[in-house]
């Protein structure tokens, strides 16, 4: 069940993440040998993100073949979460086919399914979910975006996460919706906080002013945090480096985000420069995929294993992690101290 009431959502997720809290972003872990679920290699991660500091939420990727596995995932993440004293999130994007969702086709099936799961996380113990959009949903208006997320928000109780970005690609100007409309779906009473990640200073400033107040506005773009905290943001959200960065002892992320929290810039600057080899090579490999709308998850998992989780294949096709990645890969995660996984493995069983 919830620890909050619906209306005290906001307030309980702003003592949550507010005040330089992150939110990371896991991947399933299966089984190399039949790609099944590994239920100890998803708790182990939890376990061990959980270590981090400032790490205070997760939002799982749900990846699974079927609705009975996505279930088990779930259940799996909600407990272990609520046992190490993580809020446990789910990335509910479905359906992603079939036939074009028009506004008004608010009993569609996969609409449906989708309310169905939501309140199934809310019963598991899921804190929070990360509200993605079908792929078959193309708004014509900006309007048609915030009806279609009240009509699923105000059919639950579990806090929102918001998602602004040019992923969707939808029909509107620059792919994603206005400040303003983020601001008018912050009005939801379950509407707690936005992955905001149209990849633009200028529309993150407008939206922290307009709604900062009412949820928390968190640039997933680590480029653009010690700005976007000048401008008020207060927590990060929806980054996978928030882990694969850091370890228990080494976590500059969060030091300079603390550092840029209390006003020392200099020190966040510093630090912040100090990780360039790394942010050059996570660019190397995502800057072509980011633009097709597409996240390298094999490479995610690889990194994984080299920072001692569960790592280990994906059953998606992903881009490949090629020689030349692996091998700086490893390279930098040795300089940076934190190289703890069994490097031979996870060569061995990613692609």
């Amino acid at each position: 069940m919830l620890p909050y009431a619906k209306s005290d959502a906001k307030d309980y997720f702003r003592q949550k993440l507010g005040g330089g809290g992150m939110e990371t972003v896991l991947l399933p872990s299966y089984k190399p040998e039949t790609l099944e679920l590994d239920e100890q290699g998803v708790r182990n991660d939890i376990r061990r993100v959980a270590k981090i500091p400032g790490i205070r939420s997760f939002v799982m990727v749900a990846a699974p073949s079927d609705l009975k596995e996505m279930r088990r995932l779930m259940e799996i993440s909600a407990d272990e979460a609520n046992k190490v004293g993580l809020a446990a999130g789910i990335f509910v994007n479905e359906p992603e086919g079939g036939p074009q969702l028009e506004l008004g086709s608010k009993l569609n099936a996969g609409l449906k399914n989708t309310v169905r799961v939501i309140r199934e996380w809310e019963e598991m113990g899921g804190q929070i979910v990360f509200f993605g959009y079908p792929l078959n949903f193309r708004p014509k208006s900006e309007a048609e975006v915030v009806e279609f997320t009240r009509c699923v928000a105000d059919q639950v109780d579990i806090a929102f996460m918001l998602y602004c970005t040019r992923h969707h690609k939808w029909d509107l100007p620059g792919g994603t919706i206005s400040p303003h409309t983020v601001e008018e779906l912050s009005r939801l009473p379950n509407a707690v906080a936005i992955k905001h990640a149209p990849g633009d200073l200028a529309h993150t400033a407008q939206t922290l002013k307009l709604c900062g107040d009412r949820i928390l506005v968190g640039d997933p773009f680590e480029a653009n945090w010690i700005p976007a905290i000048k401008m008020g943001m207060e927590c990060i959200v929806g980054n996978c480096i928030i882990h694969l960065w850091q370890t228990e002892d080494f976590h500059p992320l969060y030091d300079y985000v603390q550092a840029a929290l209390n006003g020392d810039f200099d020190k966040a600057w510093e630090i912040y420069w100090s990780l360039q080899p790394m942010r050059d090579l996570w660019w190397s490999v995502h800057a072509h995929p980011f633009h097709m709308g597409i996240h390298p998850f094999s490479h995610w998992k690889y990194w994984e294993g080299l920072v001692g989780m569960t790592g280990g294949p994906m059953r998606q096709v992903t881009p490949l992690v090629h020689h030349d990645v692996r091998d700086a890969s490893k390279a930098l995660w040795h300089q940076y101290g934190i190289l703890r996984g069994d490097v031979a493995y996870q060569d061995a069983v990613i692609r």
